[in-house]
């Protein structure tokens, strides 16, 4: 079932924002606002999430998804995929402006996230979600082959997430240019795989997670996620 669709050009996302697909639509980010309607939770976030704060000591923070979001975890998803956008976004100022006086800090921030959350979040689809998916997806989802496309894309992930980590630590350690070709090409490659990765994800996987498991499926995710980031699942 779903044969082809690695040769199918990623689906186009609604101007202005992410709008799911499927009846009802829950979420929508739009200019940097997450907004979990059916439940009651309201996100607020910055237009880049990857906006740095200075604390009193100048230590650098990374926005955070609220804990309690993990009581919708597809929802937790969805609000990381609007991070890693962001990130993208980072990586593409880094490039077109390698002398800002911000690029040390964008990437300490986009390292940050490269080595501590982006190995959670693809556990998360890779451990926890896909599978049960795979579990309650019906026939006419045709779901095989893509999921199958998208394991395949988070194992070049992990490659191209390597080469860039070793090349933002060369650049924050003042031993690597942020004009170089090396970072250049790294960047742009991750940038690129992750869009369409992303797109593929919000526009297909996670609508139909929303449609297809059930609560105790959802309880069990969220858990998972929670477990993995050591943190304790909200009641």
């Amino acid at each position: 079932a779903g044969g082809g669709a690695a040769a199918l050009a990623p689906p186009a996302e609604a101007e202005g924002g992410y709008r799911h697909s499927g009846a009802p639509p829950l979420t929508t980010v739009k200019e940097g606002r997450l907004a979990i309607c059916h439940s009651g939770l309201y996100y607020q976030k910055r237009r880049n999430p990857f906006q740095l704060r200075h604390a009193p000591a100048h230590a650098i923070e990374l926005e955070r998804i609220p804990d309690n979001l993990l009581r919708e975890p597809v929802e937790f998803i969805f609000a990381d995929h609007f991070r890693q956008r962001s990130l993208c976004a980072t990586l593409d100022e880094m490039i077109a402006e390698p002398d800002a006086p911000a690029t040390h800090e964008r990437a300490t921030v986009a390292l940050r996230y490269l080595q501590k959350e982006l190995p959670h979040h693809i556990a998360d689809e890779e451990r926890s979600l896909f599978p049960l998916l795979a579990q309650r997806a019906q026939r006419e989802d045709a779901l095989d082959s893509l999921l199958a496309l998208l394991s395949e894309e988070h194992g070049r992930d992990r490659d191209m997430a390597k080469a860039l980590i070793a090349a933002l630590r060369q650049i924050i350690a003042g031993q690597l240019s942020p004009k170089s070709d090396t970072f250049a090409s790294a960047a742009l490659a991750f940038a690129e795989t992750q869009r369409r990765h992303l797109s593929w994800e919000n526009a297909v996987i996670l609508p139909l997670a929303r449609r297809r498991l059930t609560a105790d499926d959802m309880t069990s995710l969220g858990h998972d996620m929670a477990k993995r980031r050591s943190i304790q699942y909200p009641d």
